[in-house]
């Protein structure tokens, strides 16, 4: 996607951090709904451009962080869309599929405390999770 041609018109400036940890700096729950926007997926108008969206919140990446800040921020009641350069959600953990590749933090580090019921419908296979499991995990939190 060519960022020349996505017209964004926000209400106001806002800038998140979303990085790793914000669950806990911000608990709250609220249900995630679909605002992942990808390349594939991006509305597209007759001429080709990307539509215009109204939005308080812009969030680049679809990362752990991303997908917090996109929770959190609709929990607010604020217009919020994301987009991901990637097909699909998990940040690092999309992009890093190396052999071995794995956590070195013990897996429940990544699970979202904010939603009992989601840390209760995931069970980690082991104390330093493998790429796969972490990505199928966030793949998971965003359906």
């Amino acid at each position: 996607m060519s960022w020349d041609t996505l017209q964004l018109r926000p209400r106001q400036t806002n800038f998140v951090s979303a990085g790793a940890g914000c669950d806990r700096a911000f608990p709250h729950v609220a249900l995630f709904s679909d605002g992942v926007t990808t390349e594939e997926t991006a509305p597209l108008t007759a001429e080709g451009d990307h539509d215009r969206v109204d939005v308080d919140v812009v969030i680049v990446g679809a990362g752990f962080g991303g997908l917090y800040a996109l929770h959190r921020l609709r929990g607010l009641g604020l217009a919020v869309r994301a987009f991901e350069a990637g097909t699909g959600v998990g940040g690092t953990w999309y992009w890093n599929r190396y052999p071995g590749a794995r956590c070195d933090v013990e897996s429940l580090e990544y699970s979202y405390s904010f939603d009992e019921q989601l840390q209760q419908d995931w069970d980690w296979t082991e104390r330093y999770a493998a790429q796969p499991e972490i990505l199928a995990y966030a793949e998971h939190v965003a359906d």
